[in-house]
């Protein structure tokens, strides 16, 4: 054994032991407990189990100054004990952000409390899923030489952290992406595969966009090169957010709810948006930030760019096992729109858009509004059924580009589907009339069914 490591075992034995040995704090009341300190917590509070009892979660102000001095000295002898706790420190510091708590795992976290820390804001969020975003005009510095471009961090599992996405731009040679690749090796040692690295149960992947862009994604789950796209979408994920997902009204809407709706986003990405939602649906943690900077190569968005990256993703998932499938949208028929609907798989639709449809979308919506205080829904019926006749021949001028928008119900009193598009409460389910949605139908679709035997 070397001498230099035999000597710092040598010190950080007696560490260790005396971060375990008995203890005794006493709270502002005067009770006294005896016991050893287990972990602090990410709220300013202690893990300390009694002794030959339970454990106690307790917040330090409940103590004495005296036991919040002795509770300081062995946290601290905890920490220089802890390889690990230096490691984060380490990358924290690098970064010049807390992405990680000095003695919390990420996904121990509540995600809100390490939005917090990070001061990032809300961009979008469901019963089941919350999204937190840092975009380039904050003017938030990350790395000293690597202005970051975007970061995501996503929530699920009772609102517990999922995962974080840090996106960089690059230059030709990605000397970003080998400055990161130096400095994850010097604080997390070697790769275990190629340029992943793995700290306790976190799993770091450094990834590269072409020559223009990297981002390191930090997850719970086991990483392989190969394996982006980690297999979430599994047969209990499916059928335990099935029926909650599916909603059906009295007067006949039927589609799907709590889907992650964004705030905003850039300019031209609207489609990169609406995949991260149909994906993020299925439990898939794609970044459509990352992807639109990669993808775009900082030219001008356009269709065929992302007809070329929707190809890509298709082509990588279903290499990972995942079956995306074409759905047959050659002519709109409620009845075939059922089936995918009734399990929770909303279909990415591509359409003519124009600047007739955004109005079409915002009556229909202000109509059904009305409905409410003082238009029956057989009238109704009948209004939107002369409209859409009158919309037709309007919503069939073509245009040069193409977009993507999810259908996620239908109403066969109506003869309505609901789409949800974009960003913004106002766009997360919106209704048109079929024979609307056949004039803007560019008779390509796409479903992405779920895992059915775990991997």
């Amino acid at each position: 054994m070397p001498l230099i490591l035999f000597i710092a075992l040598l010190f950080l034995a007696p560490l260790s032991l005396s971060a375990q040995e008995l203890l005794t704090i006493t709270n502002i009341q005067g009770k006294s407990l005896q016991g050893h300190l287990i972990e602090e917590t990410h709220d300013e509070g202690i893990v300390f189990e009694k002794k030959g009892g339970p454990k106690f979660t307790i917040k330090l102000k409940e103590l004495t100054p005296t036991s919040q001095k002795l509770i300081q000295e062995q946290l601290e002898l905890m920490k220089l004990a802890s390889p690990h706790d230096q490691r984060k420190r380490d990358f924290n510091e690098s970064l010049g952000i807390p992405i990680f708590h000095e003695t919390s795992a990420l996904w121990d976290e509540p995600v809100k409390t390490v939005a917090k820390r990070l001061r990032w804001k809300p961009d979008s969020s469901s019963n089941y899923q919350r999204t937190y975003r840092y975009l380039e005009k904050d003017k938030q510095q990350l790395y000293l030489t690597l202005p970051i471009h975007s970061a995501t961090l996503v929530g699920e599992n009772k609102g517990l952290t999922s995962f974080i996405s840090l996106v960089f731009r690059d230059t030709p040679g990605n000397p970003n992406a080998a400055l990161l690749e130096r400095l994850m090796t010097q604080i997390f040692g070697p790769p275990l595969d190629v340029n992943i690295w793995q700290w306790k149960n976190h799993y770091l992947l450094l990834e590269t966009y072409k020559d223009h862009a990297v981002r390191i994604l930090i997850q719970p789950q086991p990483l392989k090169a190969e394996q982006l796209y980690v297999s979430r979408f599994n047969e209990a994920y499916y059928y335990i957010h099935k029926k909650a997902h599916f909603r059906r009204k009295k007067n006949g809407d039927t589609y799907l709810q709590y889907l992650p709706q964004q705030k905003k986003g850039l300019t031209k990405s609207e489609p990169y948006a609406n995949l991260e939602k149909w994906l993020r649906h299925a439990g898939l943690p794609y970044d459509y930030q990352w992807h639109f900077l990669g993808a775009t190569h900082f030219k001008k968005p356009s269709a065929s760019l992302f007809e070329s990256h929707l190809k890509d993703t298709f082509a990588s998932l279903n290499r990972k096992g995942h079956r995306v499938k074409t759905f047959d949208l050659r002519r709109i028929n409620l009845r075939n729109l059922a089936r995918p609907i009734h399990l929770s798989q909303p279909i990415l639709w591509q359409i003519n858009p124009s600047s007739k449809l955004t109005e079409v979308l915002h009556q229909r919506t202000e109509t059904r509004r009305s409905i409410r205080r003082n238009l029956l829904w057989e009238d109704y019926i009948k209004r939107i059924s002369k409209e859409a006749k009158t919309h037709e021949s309007l919503l069939r001028k073509t245009t040069s580009e193409s977009h993507y928008v999810l259908i996620i119900g239908y109403n066969l009193k109506t003869h309505e589907i609901a789409i949800s598009k974009d960003w913004g409460k106002k766009n997360a389910v919106q209704w048109l009339h079929v024979k609307e949605a056949n004039a803007i139908n560019l008779q390509k679709g796409w479903i992405l069914e779920p895992l059915l035997k775990s991997r």
